[in-house]
């Protein structure tokens, strides 16, 4: 639903902490992108740079 209603923050970073916590990995993540990229390849663009960007120095 992050990706549909572009709650790219910390909403996005929960989530996908949760799923990884669950045994979900990046690649599993990147695959889940992957799909919905289907029904809206710029939010799915947009969420993919907030998600599986290197950190930042400072953050």
């Amino acid at each position: 639903m992050d990706v549909f209603y572009q709650t790219l923050g910390e909403s996005l970073r929960m989530h996908a902490e949760l799923a990884r916590s669950a045994g979900a990995t990046d690649d599993t993540l990147r695959d889940l992108l992957r799909g919905a990229a289907e029904f809206g390849m710029p939010r799915v663009w947009a969420a993919a740079q907030a998600l599986l960007a290197p950190p930042r120095e400072g953050a």
